[in-house]
């Protein structure tokens, strides 16, 4: 009777060996890599929170569908999460591959070539936005010494900017 209190009282403290425990541990591990509640994390997996509860506290086991719903949904090894060994993560280049076989190859290519391309113009935003404040930055610390320079300064400024901006014009 006194180990059915000690066993109700501390189960979750006492962690079975066993390597479907360690699989719990692992997933567990998923979702928080993942930033995520039990809640968004059963919901993304499309079962129910107390279904991952359980397995956190190693009162369910992970069936085989499970491991490969977290695998798939998540991008993570199946070697990893069964045994521990090797990356957890998949690389994204495989999550690319495994997923542009389902597509005609030409159909595929077209894909990554739009995708590639919508990065690209990402990119390049990102890029004008900080071309823009580096030349904000610029054109005020002009704009503060030219108020702050003598009469001949000024003009030698001025002179300057518009030989250097005309030339370029005009190539």
């Amino acid at each position: 009777m006194l180990f059915f209190v000690y066993f109700i009282l501390f189960r979750k403290e006492v962690k079975p060996l066993n390597d479907e425990f360690v699989i719990n541990d692992r997933i567990k591990k998923v979702r928080n890599s993942f930033d995520l509640t039990q809640e968004s994390f059963a919901n993304r997996l499309n079962i129910s929170r107390s279904t991952i509860g359980a397995l956190e506290n190693y009162n369910n086991n992970p069936s085989n569908q499970l491991i490969s719903n977290v695998c798939n949904e998540f991008g993570i090894n199946q070697k990893w999460i069964k045994t521990g060994k090797g990356p957890m993560k998949k690389s994204l280049e495989e999550i690319i591959r495994k997923y542009a076989n389902y597509f005609p190859k030409e159909e595929a290519r077209e894909a990554l070539l739009n995708i590639l391309a919508e990065l690209e113009n990402d990119a390049g935003d990102l890029n004008d936005k900080q071309d823009r404040s580096d030349f904000t930055e610029i054109l005020n610390l002009l704009k503060k010494k030219y108020q702050k320079a003598d009469r001949d300064t000024r003009g030698w400024i001025t002179v300057e900017l518009k030989r250097t901006f005309l030339e370029n014009d005009e190539k």
